[in-house]
């Protein structure tokens, strides 16, 4: 197979849109979607970040009641996620940022699973330490589940303009699938991240809702330790040189996006 180079006004599409791209990661994620459908002509694929322990970055505390806190989470990544937890003492702001500069000094780096091991260092005379931990390792272990079954998508009025899909019940088994997410994530995540583009042909694919399709897939990188899938969904007869030179430049200005977040 030949690859055929994104031509300049295929770049220039895709840097203008990334230039507007939301500075956050789900909206960057859409964002690349988005553009994948358009410059290929097909069903986009885009995955979450994917790591295989998610690990904290920072905790901010923030008093919004005597006995009602803010916990900002970041995650490895620039991931936030935010809850809010009811301590059995008022709390001053003062007592929460030196809790706050106290956990970030033991909680960084660490996974849900190494956290766990530390409530049991906690006294019982440190109940709103140990409430505030039990609620990280929620967060995060709630966090992993959700990310392994997210799978953005865009362009399904794309594959009208294909023969292969003008049988409605074709169409219709293939939007299920794409509805579902979870078989979908599933098939996705046995994508080797060290494979540069990986092809999967008609009956190559293992769902039978994909039989009739092929999948252009490589991944993104957010950080060392963090990728995720991107690709698209479209009929066997695809023109694969040019629509893997285009899922590259959508995955590489993706990553180049991603690495900027944080900055």
């Amino acid at each position: 197979m030949d690859v055929e180079a994104a031509s300049p006004t295929v770049r220039r599409t895709v840097r203008q849109e990334f230039e507007s791209a939301p500075r956050s990661v789900d909206g960057i994620l859409e964002k690349a979607a988005m553009v994948l459908s358009q410059v290929t002509d097909t069903v986009s694929l885009v995955t979450a970040p994917e790591i295989s322990e998610s690990r904290i970055k920072h905790v901010d505390l923030v008093s919004l009641e005597p006995q009602s806190v803010l916990i900002i989470l970041v995650l490895e990544g620039n991931l936030i996620k935010q809850q809010v937890v009811h301590v059995e003492r008022a709390t001053s702001q003062e007592d929460l940022s030196r809790m706050a500069a106290m956990l970030n000094q033991k909680v960084k780096g660490r996974t849900a699973d190494e956290l766990s091991g530390r409530l049991d260092q906690l006294g019982p005379d440190k109940p709103e330490q140990r409430r505030i931990i039990e609620r990280l390792i929620e967060s995060i272990t709630t966090h992993q589940a959700q990310r392994q079954t997210v799978v953005l998508h865009d362009g399904v009025r794309n594959l009208l303009r294909h023969p292969e899909f003008v049988e409605a019940g074709r169409l219709e088994e293939l939007m299920e699938l794409l509805e579902q997410g979870a078989q979908l994530a599933a098939i996705l995540q046995q994508v080797e991240f060290e494979k540069d583009v990986e092809i999967i042909i008609g009956r190559e694919n293992t769902s039978s809702g994909l039989r009739e399709c092929s999948l252009v897939l490589t991944t993104y990188r957010m950080a060392d330790r963090i990728r995720g899938t991107i690709g698209v969904i479209g009929p066997t007869r695809m023109h694969y040189g040019q629509v893997v030179a285009r899922v590259r430049l959508v995955s590489h200005a993706t990553s180049d996006v991603l690495a900027h977040l944080g900055n």
